[in-house]
C-alpha cells in the first residue's frame, strides 16, 4: 500500500470541523500531512517538512514538554539533558524591557569555570581565575563598596576617585614593587589643589591664587617618629618646609633646630662643597669657576652690607698672599712682596706702595722704624734719596737741618727761610728760666736775670728814649742785694732841685755794705761816694 497524502486547505476547513467533540478550527491555514512514507512528517505552512513537526512560523503553547531522552534541536538551539546550546551563535535572554525588565534565576548559574550562586561569583575547579573583560573604552563599574579579602593585581592603570584608605591597622604593610608614573597630590584646599610654579606655591582651580609665606596650609605626615622611611630616592623634592633630623629647610634658608649647635656641611672623602663658584674643601675656600672671563669672576669677593666691615676675629694672625714684584693689578690689592721682603699695596695709576714702612713709589725716600730687622732700637730713620737725613727717638729729634714753616733750624742757628725770623706764641716764650712775653723779658724764678758778654764784649742799649730801671720805695729794697745792683728809690729827693721830685738812683756797694745814692748824700755827691756808686753799678753789668 503506497503513501497517503492529505491536504486540507481553503474553505473546507470550516469552524464546524469537529473531531472527538473538539473543534479543529483550521480555518484558512495550510496543514500538510505526510501520512505514510519515510519520513512521516507534518508540516504547517510548508509542504516540505524536514522534521516530524515542522512549523514555518510561530508556535505558542502554554506547556511544551519535550521528552526524547537525547538531543533536541529547537531552531538554532540544541537541548540535551540539562544543557541548552545555540548551534551557531550567542544565546540572548531578554525579558520584557517595558513592563518587567528583570531576569530572575533561582538556584545556581554555572559555566565550566564560573558559578553564580545568589550574590557570589565562584570559580569552578582548582586555581581558576575569574576575568571581567570590557571592549574598547568600556569599563567595569562598581557602584558600591568593594571589599577584597585577598590580593588585587592590575596590569593596567588604576584610577581611584575620592578618598583612598590603605590598611586599617598600624601593623598592615603596603608593598609597592612597580613604578609610580603620576603626581601624588595632597588634599584639596579652598576648592583647589597645591602646585608650584617658578618656585612659588599656588592653589590651582578656576582662579590661581599666589599664597604668601605665612599661610597655614593643611599638612599631613609621611611616616611617624617610630615608623620612618629608610630611603627616599627622588629627582626633585619640593617642600614648603622640610626637616631632616636636626636640619630644617624653609624657603631659601637652612636652619639647625638644635639650640646653640653648629650647622655642619661635610662632603665625603676628598669632595668639596660648591656654592655657585665658591668651593669649600676642608679649611680651604677657593674659586671654582671653570672659565672666568675677567679678574672679578676669578676672585673671591667678601661684600659686607652697607657700612659693615670684613672682620677677621682671631688672636693669631692673618696671612696675606705672597708673590714677586709686579703681580698686583687692581686698586686696593695687598700682599707680601717676596722680592723686596715687605708688604705691598696697589694704588691708582699703576703704583705700588710699601705697607711695612713709608716708601715713595721709587722706594728711595722712606721712613723705617729700626736700623735693621729686629734691632729694637726704638728709632725712626728718615731717608731722602737713600740718604739718612734725620732720626727720631723717644726723647730726641736729630737732623742736620730742619725747617718748620718759614723757620730754619740748622746746626746751632735758627733763621728765617725767606724773611725775618718771627716767633709769635699764644702765651709766653720760655728759654730755660727766662720767659719772653710780648716785649717783656723776665725770669721764671727768684734768680737774677743776667745779660752777659764774653772777653771784651759789652752790653749795648741802642735808641734815643732812655732805659727804664727798676724802682720802688726804701721798704721795697731787695733783701740780699748783689754788688752794683741799681734801682730807683722813689723815697729820695734831690735837694738841689728847686722843685723836689721823687728821683734818686741808688746802687748797692758791697765794699761799703750799703746803698749808695747816685746823687750823693744830702743832695751833693762827693768824689768818694760817686766813685763807689759808679764802680758798684759798673760791676753789675761786668763793665
Amino acid at each position: 500500500m503506497g503513501a497517503e497524502l492529505g491536504r486540507i486547505s481553503g474553505p473546507l476547513l470550516a469552524s464546524n470541523l469537529i473531531r472527538n467533540e473538539i473543534d479543529l478550527a483550521f480555518e484558512n491555514d495550510l496543514i500538510y500531512f505526510k501520512v505514510d512514507g519515510s519520513p512521516n512528517n507534518v508540516g504547517i505552512k510548508t509542504d516540505a517538512p524536514t522534521t516530524d513537526l515542522y512549523v514555518n512560523g510561530s508556535v505558542r503553547s502554554q506547556y511544551l514538554i519535550v521528552n526524547t531522552g537525547g538531543t533536541y534541536n529547537f531552531g538554532n538551539f540544541s537541548v540535551y539533558s540539562n544543557t541548552i546550546q545555540h548551534l551557531s551563535g550567542k544565546i540572548y535572554v531578554q525579558p520584557d524591557q517595558s513592563t518587567d525588565p528583570v531576569i530572575q534565576i533561582t538556584g545556581v548559574i554555572q559555566t565550566p569555570t564560573l558559578q553564580i550562586n545568589d550574590n557570589n561569583f565562584d570559580a569552578v575547579g582548582d586555581d581558576e581565575d575569574i576575568t571581567l573583560n570590557t571592549t574598547g573604552t568600556g569599563k567595569v563599574t562598581v557602584n558600591s563598596n568593594l571589599f577584597v579579602d585577598g590580593i588585587i593585581h592590575s596590569t593596567g592603570d588604576i584610577t581611584l576617585d575620592g578618598n583612598i584608605i590603605l590598611g586599617n591597622e598600624t601593623t598592615d604593610l603596603i608593598d609597592i614593587n612597580a613604578e609610580v608614573d603620576s603626581d601624588i597630590m595632597p588634599k584639596k584646599i579652598e576648592g583647589g589643589t597645591l602646585a608650584t610654579e617658578n618656585g612659588n606655591l599656588y592653589i590651582t582651580e578656576d582662579n590661581v591664587e599666589l599664597l604668601s609665606s605665612n599661610v597655614n596650609l593643611p599638612t599631613y605626615n609621611l611616616g611617624s617618629p617610630l615608623k620612618q622611611w629608610k630611603s627616599i630616592n627622588s629627582n626633585t623634592v619640593t617642600f614648603v618646609k622640610s626637616r631632616f633630623s636636626d636640619i630644617e629647610l624653609y624657603q631659601n634658608s637652612i636652619y639647625s633646630t638644635n639650640t646653640n649647635q653648629n650647622l655642619i656641611l661635610d662632603p665625603n672623602g676628598t669632595g668639596a662643597i660648591t656654592v655657585q663658584n665658591i668651593q669649600f674643601s676642608a679649611n680651604v675656600i677657593s674659586n671654582s669657576a671653570a672659565t672666568p672671563s675677567n679678574n672679578n669672576e676669578a676672585s673671591i669677593l667678601f661684600k659686607p652690607l652697607g657700612t659693615g666691615i670684613v672682620n677677621v676675629d682671631a688672636v693669631s694672625s692673618l696671612k696675606l698672599p705672597v708673590g714677586p714684584t709686579g703681580a698686583l693689578q687692581e686698586r686696593g690689592q695687598i700682599r707680601f712682596n717676596s722680592t723686596k721682603n715687605r708688604f705691598r699695596g696697589y694704588v691708582p695709576d699703576n703704583q705700588t706702595v710699601s705697607l711695612t714702612q713709608l716708601y715713595n713709589v721709587q722706594e728711595n725716600t722712606y721712613i723705617i722704624p729700626e736700623a735693621t730687622e729686629n734691632a729694637g732700637d726704638n728709632t725712626f730713620y728718615f731717608y731722602v734719596e737713600d740718604d739718612l737725613k734725620a732720626t727720631l727717638t723717644t726723647t730726641t729729634f736729630t737732623s742736620d737741618r730742619f725747617e718748620l714753616g718759614g723757620i730754619r733750624f740748622q746746626n746751632n742757628n735758627i733763621t728765617g727761610v725767606t724773611t725775618d725770623f718771627k716767633f709769635n706764641p699764644t702765651t709766653n716764650t720760655v728759654l730755660g728760666d727766662v720767659y719772653i712775653d710780648t716785649n717783656t723779658i723776665g725770669a721764671l724764678n727768684t734768680n737774677p736775670l743776667t745779660i752777659n758778654s764774653t772777653a771784651r764784649g759789652y752790653v749795648k742799649f741802642s735808641g734815643q728814649k732812655g732805659i727804664v730801671l727798676p724802682f720802688g720805695t726804701t721798704a721795697e729794697r731787695p733783701v740780699n742785694p748783689e754788688n752794683g745792683q741799681y734801682r730807683y728809690n722813689t723815697d729820695i729827693s734831690n735837694p738841689l732841685d728847686p722843685e723836689p721830685k721823687p728821683i734818686g738812683g741808688e746802687v748797692w756797694s758791697s765794699e761799703q755794705n750799703k746803698w749808695v745814692t747816685m746823687g750823693g748824700s744830702g743832695g751833693l755827691v762827693n768824689e768818694e761816694e760817686a766813685f763807689a756808686g759808679m764802680t758798684a753799678w759798673a760791676l753789675t753789668f761786668n763793665l
